[in-house]
């Protein structure tokens, strides 16, 4: 009986090498699991790893803080930053790594389990326990060589391989190779792009709905598990009320279609968005806009696909997102709101009118061919669409803001603060729960295992577009399909919609924001 126990074991470890991909094991039993979660393809592709740390993980924003950090002189606060920037870039791997390993299949996590613990007949050692455990003793050494520093010199001896070790976000990666097969007619991808760009109408695209249901939180903050209580509550408080028109009636696809729903995994491959309840999922996270912190609240939610609208639609296929995104000024008040496609499509930009009147104060009257002030013509990119500013609304009672989608297209059209005036338009009203975004990144099949809604590169599963094949040529990837958080690039991949610098870089933005 232990001789066949024994070859059961040095099967299972072989079929975890092969089905991993695996050539050979690290020496580091972190690292191996770095290894074979991304060989599976369990990895988390909104974050970002850094070599020869995998307790490590970075997003757009700590990434930033990272370089700051690099290139300040005060010892004193660069010690006390960095260290709050690695037990940061160490939370985001836990929780990633979690879920990385939880998605791994029987096969490869008996493989870790059986390379690394080979003595443990038992099975006492648990490959998450042991993650923990270990990864929290190497950051553990990272932080206290940090603390214990007595300068510059030492300080950077610290952070220096793990800025050197940052790997390029996988939104980046790809594009050269995907563009490569197609080079012949790349030029005429690329100018397709362009006069797809310039014919879009940059106005306010709002109009009367025939009929309309309106979707407001039931007033709490949903049941999954926030990353801190202060989030849920501040989420909460600016959580949107939606406008969603209904169905007219001639169009042909499934009345359901425009409900908002919630995506569920019957399994590991499979993405259904079920309409028996709403749901939008949200997150915040603290970006540095002028050397000052700023809270930006996303809200995302989802319908179940995007309906053909006309013959050979090459934008129709399963599984729809939209996006709204608030960034609050220095005194939390709503600046600047943001509505795209998750797929990165369709961005468009509302600055508050109090926003816009300071950038009018400080550099005048909008550019030539701009609307508004705060408007910049950028060289080669793609200006962002600013259709109009918003006015917010001073009453606590109001602070919630109004977006507005068209039926079929699902595109946000308009963000406001007054719903009293769609009354009239208002057919029926309907409830959403608040939900925390990891929720889409920890799912369960209909058997209990744990899996996501995306792919390893951030596509959410079975959900690709026509369109994709026809903008391959230009590098763009699997355009029109849905992605995760962090993956996200705007206006034909000119600009990445999570960098911390977007505003400054992309608007005018008026001093002391």
């Amino acid at each position: 009986m232990r001789s066949t126990t024994c070859w059961i074991k040095v099967m299972l470890v072989s079929a975890g090498i092969c089905l991993a991909g695996c050539q050979s094991w690290p020496e580091s039993f972190t690292q191996g699991v770095d290894t074979v979660t991304i060989s599976a393809k369990t990895r988390d592709a909104h974050l970002d790893h850094v070599q020869g740390h995998p307790g490590l993980r970075f997003d757009d924003a700590l990434r930033d803080r990272l370089h700051a950090v690099m290139s300040s002189e005060d010892l004193s606060d660069i010690k006390q930053t960095g260290d709050e920037v690695l037990r940061l870039a160490h939370q985001l791997a836990l929780h990633t790594v979690h879920n990385e390993i939880d998605q791994l299949s029987l096969v490869d996590r008996q493989a870790l389990h059986d390379h690394y613990f080979p003595d443990d007949i038992s099975g006492t050692s648990d490959v998450w326990t042991e993650y923990v455990r270990r990864s929290d003793t190497e950051v553990k050494v990272l932080r206290d060589n940090l603390r214990n520093a007595d300068d510059l010199d030492a300080v950077h001896a610290v952070l220096r391989p793990i800025v050197q070790g940052l790997e390029t976000p996988l939104k980046d990666q790809g594009r050269f190779a995907r563009m490569a097969p197609w080079l012949m007619v790349t030029p005429v991808s690329l100018a397709a792009i362009d006069n797809i760009y310039n014919e879009e109408y940059h106005g306010n695209a709002d109009v009367p709905f025939a009929s309309a249901t309106v979707y407001d939180i039931n007033g709490t903050a949903g049941s999954g598990d926030w990353p801190a209580p202060s989030d849920a509550e501040l989420l909460k408080r600016f959580a949107p009320i939606i406008v969603q028109e209904d169905r007219a009636t001639d169009a042909t696809y499934r009345q359901e279609v425009d409900l908002i729903g919630h995506p569920t995994t019957p399994d590991r491959e499979t993405v259904v968005v079920q309409t028996d309840r709403a749901a939008v999922y949200a997150y915040m996270r603290t970006i540095y806009i002028q050397d000052r912190p700023h809270r930006q609240l996303t809200y995302t939610h989802w319908y179940p696909e995007h309906p053909a609208l006309k013959p050979d639609d090459p934008e129709a296929g399963r599984v729809e997102g939209v996006t709204l995104r608030i960034t609050l000024d220095a005194n939390d008040r709503p600046a600047i709101f943001e509505t795209v496609y998750n797929c990165g499509c369709y961005h468009r930009l509302y600055p508050s009118e109090a926003l816009e009147a300071r950038a009018r104060g400080q550099y005048g009257k909008p550019l030539d061919d701009k609307t508004l002030s705060i408007e910049r013509a950028v060289d080669h990119k793609k200006d962002l669409i600013v259709p109009n500013a918003v006015q917010v609304s001073k009453l606590p009672s109001a602070s919630r803001p109004v977006i507005r989608v068209r039926a079929g297209w699902h595109g946000i059209v308009d963000v406001g603060y007054q719903v009293q005036k769609y009354n009239d338009e208002t057919h029926s009203r309907a409830s959403y729960m608040l939900e925390p975004y990891e929720a889409l990144e920890r799912t369960h099949t209909t058997d209990g295992q744990v899996t996501s809604i995306f792919y390893d590169n951030g596509l959410v599963k079975q959900a690709q577009r026509p369109e994709g094949v026809f903008f391959t040529p230009a590098g763009l990837l699997s355009a029109g399909q849905p992605r995760q958080r962090g993956t996200q690039l705007i206006h034909w991949d000119n600009w990445n919609f999570d960098d911390p610098h977007l505003f400054e870089r992309a608007l005018r933005l008026p001093d002391g924001f």
